[in-house]
């Protein structure tokens, strides 16, 4: 065997185990694509849990009704906090002077934002998020359009989306 040929069969070894050692790589990055996607759906359903949660306490609350005269109004919203004890506190708004603790103890540092969309007197709508939410979040989310968000190898809590649950849906 000539110089050259060994050369040859050298480069063309090199060649091969780059490629493999390139598809390597994209099968790994696949299947970590795939993985990370499986718990970003988890972290969805989670925030959309969360706003079934917050429905059921604003339900269930007698405080809520003491607080807050919402009934004469056709549609009104209310945003706030919530600890990760339970705690929950309405934010000042046109019916509430001061940010107001519907039930629980003092926190210091939210674990959830929600918002409340009520018409007629009942919640039709509620949002939750990791972050404070405003009016332009406030919208109808189906499970595919917060599934959209996702980017891969992004914290989830730096994505933003917002969980969603609408009564009469």
């Amino acid at each position: 065997m000539n110089n050259e040929t060994g050369h040859k069969k050298i480069k063309q070894l090199i060649v091969i185990f780059l490629i493999l050692f390139a598809l390597t790589i994209a099968l790994g990055l696949g299947i970590l694509n795939s993985v990370y996607k499986k718990q970003y759906r988890s972290y969805v359903d989670s925030l959309n849990a969360s706003a079934v949660k917050h429905y059921k306490v604003f339900q269930i609350s007698n405080n809520f009704n003491d607080i807050v005269a919402i009934r004469d109004k056709d549609v009104f919203i209310i945003y706030g906090d919530c600890s990760k004890d339970g705690s929950y506190v309405i934010y000042k708004n046109q019916i509430i002077k001061n940010n107001t603790l519907l039930f629980g103890k003092e926190y210091k540092k939210p674990s959830l934002y929600w918002a409340i969309k009520f018409v007629n007197g009942e919640i039709k709508e509620v949002w939750s998020s990791t972050f404070p939410l405003e009016q332009e979040n406030l919208c109808e989310y189906s499970l595919h359009e917060q599934l959209k968000t996702y980017r891969f190898l992004k914290k989830f809590k730096d994505i933003k989306v917002i969980g969603y649950y609408n009564r009469y849906s």
